[in-house]
């Protein structure tokens, strides 16, 4: 039987995280990145006390300076040669559309075809390209303050993780407790393995790109493999968005090396599919036009927030559905 009194306060909580999201955009972000690394860290914490016998303060620890060491290391070399990338990089885009280079390479009727596509793409592209350089611009200066309060909650979060679990159900009345308890338990075991999925495939794509890259011989190996790593956090849709730079690239790398991208393009997303159904065998999926519906919604109410955030939010909704909606439209 349908628990309404559950019901409400799931409403209510989640019309409170709804204006959150709305009018507090970077508290809601940087709680956001702060769980996401927690529940990512979790599981080698547990790892170290299980399999070595840490004490769990000791593997909470160990677990945290590893990943801010190494996430800071990251940051220190790659933020320059990322600028630097990036400023080459819409100077070649923008030339790629003055020249119109691809005339040079292809077959008259396609080229025709192309210059007609990109003379009502060129403007938006650029207009794109420019936002995302002037925005990170913009948010350098704040950037500095996120990490310092995600550090501090990850760590907080990490050492009391456990505790905040046990005590997440008390903020539902008794009569409905344990079935919250239940629910909550669901969600967090089905967003932990996604955001550990999502975030191992993501770093496949960019490492085996980043090297594909390489052979090739390409000016911009770090900011195509640092895209390519942002962008497959937003699943079908993120394979597209990192395509665009990968083919206004291709016509300066030549007709053989931009055959080889392509061939190696497809075998690294072939086998990041795989990779993500192994990873996430046993655990929710989504039906991928329900995917694609859910970052257009999102992210047009949210931008860069809603695309990241529209995934994990239909697993809940999933979830939802099963456990509560299904057994109640079933019993009538």
């Amino acid at each position: 039987m349908l628990n309404k009194t559950l019901i409400k306060f799931f409403l209510l909580y989640a019309f409170l995280l709804v204006l959150v999201v709305l009018f507090f955009p970077f508290v809601f972000g940087t709680f956001l990145t702060t769980f996401s690394i927690v529940i990512f860290l979790e599981p080698f914490s547990v790892f170290l006390c299980r399999k070595l016998n840490f004490n769990k303060n000791l593997s909470n620890g160990i677990v945290l300076l590893f990943f801010f060491s190494s996430l800071t290391l990251l940051l220190i070399f790659l933020i320059p040669s990322l600028v630097k990338e990036a400023a080459t990089f819409y100077e070649m885009a923008a030339k790629f559309f003055e020249k119109k280079e691809w005339e040079k390479l292809l077959p008259y009727t396609i080229s025709v075809r192309l210059t007609q596509l990109f003379d009502i793409f060129e403007p938006r592209l650029l207009r794109v390209l420019e936002s995302v350089i002037s925005t990170v611009t913009k948010i350098t200066p704040q950037l500095f303050t996120f990490l310092f309060y995600v550090i501090l909650g990850s760590i907080y979060l990490m050492y009391h993780f456990k505790s905040i679990r046990k005590a997440v159900p008390y903020a539902f009345p008794r009569s409905c407790r344990r079935e919250a308890a239940l629910f909550l338990r669901d969600v967090y075991v089905q967003l932990r393995q996604y955001i550990f999925s999502i975030s191992v495939v993501a770093l496949f794509v960019a490492v085996s790109l980043g090297l594909l890259l390489w052979y090739l011989g390409s000016k911009y190996v770090i900011l195509l493999s640092f895209w390519a790593f942002v962008t497959n956090y937003i699943p079908i849709v993120g394979v597209f968005l990192e395509l665009i730079p990968l083919f206004l690239m291709t016509f300066s790398l030549g007709l053989k090396a931009s055959m080889i991208l392509g061939v190696g393009v497809v075998i690294v997303h072939a086998l990041a599919f795989l990779l993500f159904l192994k990873l996430m065998g046993g655990y929710i999926r989504i039906n991928p036009v329900a995917i694609i519906f859910l970052i257009m919604l999102f992210s047009s109410a949210l931008g860069v927030l809603g695309a990241l955030i529209a995934v994990p939010f239909g697993i809940v909704v999933k979830i939802f559905w099963m456990r509560f909606l299904s057994p109640a439209l079933n019993t009538r």
